[in-house]
């Protein structure tokens, strides 16, 4: 899987770069495709068997249906991730914030993103929002857990349709994040887990091909 071409953008006078939140684009794409061709054959394999040999008392029904979920589900993660890897193509955008602009409950920042060329978005949208990441009791038995989100506040921050940026060109919007005056810090969160913050660049550009950027923000506290 070949990454899309780094395109280097000149810096923004009185901003500050946001560094990508999580693994690379590239990453994320290969690990969903990973899960996704197991469960498609997990599935496959299940529903493959029982077409073999459908004897069974009882609940056997139950086993067409499981495996017909796990294929259901794999191969909805393919097409998304088909989608992906396509979108790998796309130049990354990079997003700015005004340096002198603290990032506190109430405060008011200015954003700058810029997303190089060559790309057709059908569909662009940017949104900021908070989430609480704790761990999700899963099996009381053997206290089985995983990580599960709540989201506590967004904000749509830009939706662009029918955007067209030709080679060598950089689309460039100045954008206003409000963040609410109850806004959580970053950091421990009540009754677990952690409040995070981030920025989220989502892309329709054509035909299976889908881009997604999220980027991490510290939002301090208001004496912060």
């Amino acid at each position: 899987m070949r990454p899309k071409a780094t395109v280097s953008l000149p810096a923004v006078p009185g901003f500050v770069r946001l560094e990508r939140r999580g693994p690379s684009a590239s990453g994320q794409v290969g690990c969903l495709l990973f899960l996704a061709i197991l469960l498609t054959l997990i599935g496959g394999g299940i529903l493959v068997g029982y077409w073999v040999n459908p004897k069974g008392e009882g609940d056997m029904w139950v086993v067409p249906v499981v495996g017909g979920a796990f294929f259901l589900v794999g191969v909805l993660l393919l097409w998304a991730g088909v989608r992906g890897v396509r979108g790998l193509k796309v130049p990354a955008p990079e997003l700015w914030r005004d340096a002198a602009a603290p990032l506190v409950p109430g405060g008011r920042v200015r954003l700058r993103l810029r997303q190089p060329g060559p790309v057709t978005f059908e569909k662009l949208k940017v949104k900021a929002l908070c989430e609480r990441v704790y761990r999700r009791v899963v099996s009381k038995k053997d206290g089985t857990t995983v990580e599960d989100q709540e989201t506590l506040w967004e904000q749509a921050l830009l939706e662009l349709h029918g955007e067209r940026v030709a080679a060598g060109a950089v689309l460039d919007r100045e954008l206003v994040l409000d963040l609410p005056a109850e806004a959580r810090p970053t950091g421990p969160a009540e009754p677990d887990g952690r409040v995070r913050w981030a920025i989220e660049i989502w892309g329709e550009a054509g035909l299976l091909r889908a881009t997604y950027h999220p980027f991490e923000i510290e939002v301090r506290g208001a004496a912060g």
